[in-house]
C-alpha cells in the first residue's frame, strides 16, 4: 500500500512478482489507484479498480453499497459524504471545540490535520515528531550505544500530544527547554569567578570545573598575585615553594600534575618577550630564566602558545 502524508491510499500492490528484462528485475502488480480532492472525493478519471480495496481517504473504510464506490467512509465515530464534505452524526467530542460546527471535519484542513477514528482531528506534524523522535532514539542507540534522556522525554511529549486534541510539537518544546536549560548551564560553568590582574593578560577566568595553573616569572607577576592574595582563591593552581624548596624535578612534577588534569595554562607574564624567557648570568652567559625553562616544557609536550594560555595542539589522525 502506498499513501501520502495524512494516510489517504492512493496505491495497493499484491505480492506477485513479475519478471522483467533478464529475470534479474520485478515489476508490482497494481491492484487499486486512486487520487482525492482535498476533502475525500474521488477524481474522476484518475482512479483505477478502486471498488478492489476497501480502505481510502484518511484511511478509512469505504462503504460503497451506501453511495456508490468512494463516496461514503466508515470510521469508529464518523459517517462521512466526501461530496459534500459533511459528516453525518456530530463529532462526540464536539464539546471540546465548541468555536467549530459538530458535523465539521478535519477542521476544514485535509492537508494539515488527520482523523483516523472521526472523533477529533489532530495534527499531521504530531506524526512526523513522532518518527522524528524514534529517528533520533535509533541513532543515538546506534552511534552512541546508549539512547538520550531528552530523546524519550520528547518522544513521550510528543505521544501525549497526537493524543490530547490541539496540542502540537510537544517534543520540540522538551529539547528546546533541556537546550535552554544546558545553555545556562554551560554559561554558568565556563566562567564561575575573575581575579582581578592588572598585568599581562588582564583578569584572570576561573572555570567552574577546572582548575587554571597560573605560570609567569618570580620575583614579578607571580609575587604580585601572591601579595593580593590570589594563592587562596579555590580554582588557581601555582606552585608555592620557597627558595630552599625549590627544584626543576619538583616544577616538573607540578607542570605533570596540570598537564594529567587538562588544566587552563594561564601565563601571566608574557611568554613570548625574550627578557621573560632568558636572564644573564654574572659570566655574561644567557640562559632560560624558569619561567622560559616552563614555557619549553610545555611546547615540548604538545602546547602552543596563544596569547596569554598555553593550549593543547589538536592532532588529526590520518584516515
Amino acid at each position: 500500500m502506498n499513501s501520502e502524508l495524512p494516510g489517504n491510499v492512493l496505491t495497493t500492490v499484491n505480492d506477485q512478482k513479475l519478471f522483467v528484462h533478464d529475470l534479474s528485475v520485478f515489476e508490482a502488480v497494481i491492484e487499486t489507484s486512486q487520487d482525492y480532492y482535498p476533502f475525500g472525493m474521488l477524481m474522476p478519471g484518475r482512479k483505477y479498480n478502486p471498488a478492489e480495496y476497501r480502505f481510502g481517504f484518511q484511511g478509512w473504510q469505504k462503504t460503497d453499497e451506501i453511495a456508490g464506490s468512494g463516496n461514503h467512509y466508515t470510521a469508529e465515530f464518523i459517517e462521512y459524504d466526501p461530496r459534500t464534505v459533511q459528516r453525518w452524526n456530530p463529532d462526540p467530542e464536539w464539546k471540546q471545540i465548541p468555536q467549530w460546527s459538530p458535523y465539521v471535519v478535519l477542521g476544514d484542513n485535509p492537508i494539515g490535520n488527520i482523523d483516523k477514528k472521526g472523533d477529533i482531528w489532530d495534527v499531521i506534524a504530531d506524526i512526523v515528531f513522532i518518527a522524528y523522535d524514534i529517528g533520533e532514539i535509533t541513532y543515538d542507540y546506534v552511534t552512541k550505544g546508549k539512547v538520550e534522556p531528552v530523546s524519550i522525554a520528547a518522544l513521550s511529549a510528543d505521544v501525549t500530544a497526537a493524543v490530547v486534541p490541539f496540542v502540537t510539537g510537544a517534543g520540540l518544546a522538551v529539547r528546546a527547554g533541556t537546550k535552554t536549560a544546558q545553555a545556562v548551564e554551560k554559561a554558568s560553568s565556563i566562567i564561575s569567578k575573575t581575579i582581578k590582574f592588572a598585568g599581562f593578560g588582564g583578569d584572570i577566568a576561573v572555570k567552574a570545573e577546572k582548575t587554571t595553573t597560573v605560570l609567569g616569572r618570580f620575583p614579578g607577576a607571580i609575587e604580585k598575585l601572591k601579595e593580593s592574595g590570589a594563592f587562596a582563591e579555590k580554582g588557581l593552581n601555582f606552585l608555592n615553594l620557597g627558595k630552599a624548596e625549590y627544584s626543576w624535578e619538583k616544577n616538573v612534577e607540578f607542570l605533570d600534575k596540570a598537564i594529567e588534569r587538562s588544566d587552563v595554562i594561564r601565563f601571566v607574564s608574557n611568554p613570548t618577550e625574550v627578557k621573560n624567557l632568558y636572564e644573564v648570568t654574572k659570566t655574561g652567559q644567557k640562559k632560560l630564566t624558569t619561567f622560559g625553562k616552563e614555557v619549553e616544557y610545555l611546547k615540548s609536550k604538545g602546547y602552543e602558545i596563544k596569547g596569554s594560555e598555553a593550549v593543547k595542539k589538536v592532532v588529526e589522525k590520518i584516515k
